[in-house]
């Protein structure tokens, strides 16, 4: 990552000025840290996966998966999430947030004006690019409150994809670059990129069976 440790120290400083003094602005809270997150090893190894990772569907139906964070017992205080798909295949129809009310991570983001999370501007630049980004964060827009950091499994989110067309294709978690793809930031100071596995997900279309 670029970014020396004084930039890298200002991090949860910067979270909570953001929650408490500029409103719908923090709406690139996670976007913004992971430039300067801090990428070494610190014992902790968190999970993002597809759930299930395999799915056989007919050309012209849906297909719902859901993306589990299993943070490995480490304390954390959000996560980036990029998914890459194929647009000639996939089409994303909804996403849904899931650990809003079960968790910490009350926030997710980018917001719209009303501070709740903007589906429809994830859903439309994912199907214009083929990537998919959204982030959690453990902070109470509507209340202007920082809650506690998380740990254990959660499902973040619930995807909805169309199959435009018979094969097989593959949806993936980035991990690839932090600084622009999916992050799991520990609640330590500085703070650290903890996310170390990912999985694919792979859908494949169920071919008619034509009868004699």
């Amino acid at each position: 990552m670029n970014g020396d440790d004084g930039e890298i120290g200002t991090w949860l400083k910067i979270f909570v000025v953001c929650i408490f003094g500029l409103g719908s602005v923090m709406g690139f809270f996670l976007f913004f840290s992971r430039n300067s997150l801090l990428s070494k090893a610190s014992g902790e190894q968190a999970s993002l996966l597809f759930i299930p990772h395999t799915q056989v569907v007919q050309k012209g139906n849906t297909v719902k998966v859901q993306i589990l964070l299993d943070t490995n017992k480490a304390y954390v205080r959000g996560v980036d999430v990029a998914v890459a798909f194929d647009q000639s295949f996939l089409t994303l129809n909804s996403i849904i947030p899931k650990a809003q009310k079960d968790s910490q991570l009350r926030t997710y983001l980018p917001l719209d004006y009303s501070n709740d999370f903007d589906s429809m501007k994830v859903i439309s630049q994912a199907n214009k690019n083929g990537r998919m980004e959204f982030s959690a964060i453990t902070a109470d827009m509507k209340k202007n409150q920082l809650m506690k950091s998380i740990n254990g499994n959660l499902v973040l989110a619930e995807l909805e994809f169309l199959m435009k067309k018979e094969g097989t294709t593959k949806v993936t978690i980035l991990k690839s670059h932090p600084s622009r793809d999916s992050t799991v930031v520990q609640a330590t100071n500085p703070p650290i990129n903890i996310l170390t596995k990912t999985n694919v997900l792979t859908l494949t279309t169920l071919i008619p069976t034509l009868s004699p």
